[in-house]
């Protein structure tokens, strides 16, 4: 049997190959809440030496999902799943052997609708030491057409003299993740706002960094049933700082504008309370 080597311990691999053909990116169900949507994607994982030579016949006695909890934009701090697999989803198998000629396990992951980003570790025995590796790759979780949510209002013309970012927390540091054609809209409006009024628009929640459920109570759960594909903006109405002010003339020529812009009135939300907003949809 070969020795695993120091080296060979990094060279535990998802086939970037199998990840091309197949799904790089594994995309979620849209949904309008809940965590009863998935998608299944499948990989091959297989266990290669310090040349890169595959290894036939190994006993994988146990297969894990590792979650990278930032790259999801939920931060450490972030309430454990409720329930076992609901939040990210599962995979079979749960073990497997590499088989007579090192093609590798199969492995069907199901998603649910977490923007994130995984490894598998693998665990088994080697001269009768257990040992356990995780595999070179990580398998992005996103919103479908998450790869598109890239850009940022971070950073954008206009930050700090045409608009602020609000919202932000501890679970959830970085809220303000869009498409980048609907975050130069939302620098558009923010700017004609501005010469118009003279004012700041408060830009709350857009999407996570790879999108999916935006559990804005860290629960794994909505009241955010949107802000899952980068497409969707909140706009503060409440009178706080920076909020669209209690004025029929200002309102209505809002209004105007982002459907101009945007293609689509926005919604209301929340009114009447202290979280009172626009809801901006993008196409």
């Amino acid at each position: 049997m070969e020795r695993l080597t120091r080296a060979s311990k990094r060279l535990l691999a998802v086939s970037p190959v199998t990840m091309v053909a197949l799904l790089p990116h594994v995309a979620l169900a849209q949904s309008d809440g809940g965590m009863g949507f998935s998608s299944q994607a499948a990989f091959t994982l297989f266990l290669v030496d310090e040349n890169d030579q595959v290894l036939p016949n190994r006993q994988i006695t146990e297969i894990v999902r590792r979650w990278n909890t930032p790259d999801g934009g939920h931060a450490p701090g972030h309430s454990a799943c409720p329930v076992p697999n609901s939040c990210l989803g599962g995979h079979t198998p749960a073990q497997c052997n590499t088989g007579p000629n090192g093609a590798g396990c199969v492995i069907v992951l199901t998603s649910r609708e977490v923007g994130t980003s995984i490894r598998f570790e693998m665990r088994f025995v080697e001269n009768g030491q257990e040992r356990s590796l995780l595999t070179r790759n990580k398998i992005n979780i996103t919103s479908r057409g998450g790869p598109n949510i890239q850009s940022s209002m971070v950073g954008r013309p206009g930050q700090g003299s045409t608009f602020v970012l609000i919202g932000s927390t501890t679970t959830h540091p970085n809220n303000h993740y869009c498409r980048s054609a609907f975050c130069e809209d939302l620098t558009q409006l923010a700017s004609e706002y501005n010469a118009r009024w003279s004012r700041r628009l408060a830009y709350n929640d857009s999407s996570l960094i790879k999108g999916g459920l935006f559990d804005i109570s860290a629960n794994w759960q909505p009241p955010h049933n949107l802000h899952r594909t980068g497409r969707d903006q909140d706009v503060r109405a409440n009178g706080a700082a920076d909020s669209i002010p209690f004025n029929s003339e200002i309102r209505q020529w809002f209004v105007t504008r982002i459907t101009a812009i945007f293609g689509r009135a926005p919604l209301l939300e929340s009114s009447g309370t202290s979280n009172e907003h626009y809801h901006i949809f993008g196409e």
